[in-house]
Parts: structure tokens; C-alpha cells; sequence
């Protein structure tokens, strides 16, 4: 996210909501690493859809889901014999979906949030990106802009300069180690 907003480039990313059997430690979690994505292009939300030959269509109980069967859309478009006799790409299941639905709805929230910010931020012409740095040699300042309020900035000097600049290339952990 941070390279292709650092490049102008779009990342189209989006996030998968409602997935059967998640709970309030995985919309938790969600919510606390978000935080650490605000800075770029807002993900899309995508609520969860059943796909064929999936891990969750698979071992459906594993995931709260209790039946698996065609999604009734397949049912408008085809007679009801293929429909009947043709399992379809995307899959329709009952399960938990009202309690998903609730459970996720602070993260829609705070991808609505998001994307208004990133909005804000990018109003005026030619604006630049909302996290930026400069390398100074001896140290390495990074800014932050924030909507409604004045820029964060960060200078790092020494070992935590050298750790940043490593970083920005794609390493295993092992060698970040």
C-alpha cells in the first residue's frame, strides 16, 4: 500500500467482511490494524460470498454455516431443472449472518470513516502523499498528514533511520533479523 501510494499508482485492495464464524476478537483485530493502513488509499469492503470448491464450502460447519446450496440468483437467470441439477460458482449458505452482519458493522464504519479522510486529504490539486520522508544522510524525517489537523512528523536518527530505509525493501524476516 505504501509503495503504490508513494508511486501514484491505485491499489484496488478491498477487505472481506461478515466471514462466517468470525467473532469480536477478529473484528478486534480488524479494527487495530487498520489503523496501521489509514495513511493510504481506503480498501473497498466486500461482505463474504460462498465461492465453489472453497475452504468455507468445504467444511462448512467448521465456519458456522449450516446448509450450503446454488446461490438463487442462478435460479432468475436459468430454468429450474440446471438450476436444480448444477452446482454454481458462487454458493449461497445459512448461518450466521445476522450476528455477522452486526458484529462487523463498526468496521464499515471506520472504512467510511477512511475514505472520507483519504477524500479530504486529496482535494487540493496536486497534493502530496499523505506519508512521505526525507533523508537528511545523518537523519530521515517522516510526515504524516491528517485531515483537520496539523501533520505528524517523525525523525529518525541512527539505527532507527538505517532500520526504516532497509525495510523499504521486501525482506524475509529472517534477514530484517
Amino acid at each position: 500500500m505504501k509503495n503504490c501510494e508513494e508511486l501514484g499508482l491505485v491499489n484496488a485492495s478491498n477487505l472481506i467482511l461478515e466471514f462466517p464464524g468470525s467473532d469480536r476478537e477478529d473484528v478486534e483485530e480488524t479494527l487495530h490494524n487498520l489503523e496501521f493502513a489509514m495513511s493510504f488509499r481506503p480498501m473497498r469492503s466486500v461482505q463474504f460470498w460462498l465461492g465453489l470448491g472453497s475452504p468455507v464450502w468445504a467444511n462448512p460447519k467448521d465456519f458456522s454455516v449450516r446448509s450450503v446450496y446454488n446461490h438463487p440468483n442462478w435460479a432468475v437467470l436459468l430454468p429450474a431443472t440446471v438450476y436444480e441439477a448444477m452446482q454454481f460458482p458462487i454458493q449461497s449458505y445459512r448461518g450466521d449472518r445476522l450476528r455477522q452482519k452486526k458484529l462487523w458493522r463498526p468496521v464499515k464504519e471506520k472504512l467510511k470513516a477512511w475514505k472520507k479522510a483519504y477524500a479530504q486529504l486529496h482535494r487540493e490539486p496536486g497534493s502530496r502523499p499523505i506519508l512521505s520522508y526525507r533523508d537528511g544522510k545523518e537523519f530521515l524525517i517522516i510526515n504524516q498528514r491528517r485531515p483537520g489537523i496539523e501533520p505528524m512528523n517523525h525523525r529518525l536518527v541512527g539505527s532507527s533511520r538505517k532500520i526504516y530505509l532497509f525495510c523499504r525493501q521486501p525482506r524475509s524476516l529472517k534477514v530484517i533479523l
